[in-house]
């Protein structure tokens, strides 16, 4: 955590970090951008998250294998249909960029 500090992006990628004082900064090359009172942080890793389960999140199970029979399997299978899975790989991956997810270990369906 470095409060008062300038980050210096380039090419989407963070290439340094310096105080803040006054007359110090990057020189006027740099786009400035105020981001003061906010957090920065890098993008997350998801390492293990199942793309056709986004609408079964948080779904009621007292067990695991009545969670996956009422929930997860239904749900996976109508992947089956490309046209659902398209759409559904696109709300998945909106959600995960939309929560700061920016790489993940992604699992599919069974389905073609």
């Amino acid at each position: 955590y470095r409060p008062d500090h300038w980050l210096l992006v380039e090419d989407g990628r963070i290439v340094g970090a310096e105080p803040a004082r006054a007359g110090s900064g990057p020189d006027a090359s740099w786009q400035r951008v105020d981001h003061a009172g906010r957090l920065i942080t890098p993008g997350f890793i998801d390492t293990h998250v199942h793309c056709p389960q986004l609408d079964v999140i948080a779904s009621y199970g007292t067990a695991l294998l009545e969670w996956l029979n009422t929930y997860t399997f239904p749900a996976e299978l109508r992947y089956a249909d490309p046209l659902v899975a398209a759409s559904g790989a696109e709300r998945f991956v909106d959600a995960l960029l939309a929560h700061g997810t920016t790489s993940a270990v992604v699992f599919p369906t069974v389905h073609k």
